[in-house]
């Protein structure tokens, strides 16, 4: 399959975590830096629920950039203990 793709000119990945086209115009992402800049706290995190009272009685604040959920069968209590101390000290939230 990943031949037959290759030959035709169509991609032969599909990123990994998504069903959208991650090529398509318009599509954003977060790519790694090797020369990060540094961002105030205000710029890290997005008031959720501020702009709709009507429908959010408790906005909150959340980090822009969180944990997602993991299968914990794939994942070592190490692993997990560490993720939970990282999501700790950089105040954003772990999906478990």
């Amino acid at each position: 399959v990943v031949a037959y793709r290759r030959s035709k000119g169509i991609t032969a990945a599909m990123p990994f975590g998504t069903r959208r086209d991650a090529s398509a115009v318009g599509y954003e992402w977060a790519n790694h830096s090797l020369y990060p800049t540094t961002l105030s706290e205000e710029d890290q995190r997005v008031v959720i629920g501020a702009n709709n009272p009507q429908w959010c009685s408790q906005p909150y604040s959340s980090s822009l950039l969180n944990i997602s959920a993991m299968s914990y069968g794939a994942l070592s209590d190490r692993a997990i203990l560490s993720l939970s101390h990282g999501a700790k000290i950089s105040n954003c939230y772990m999906n478990t």
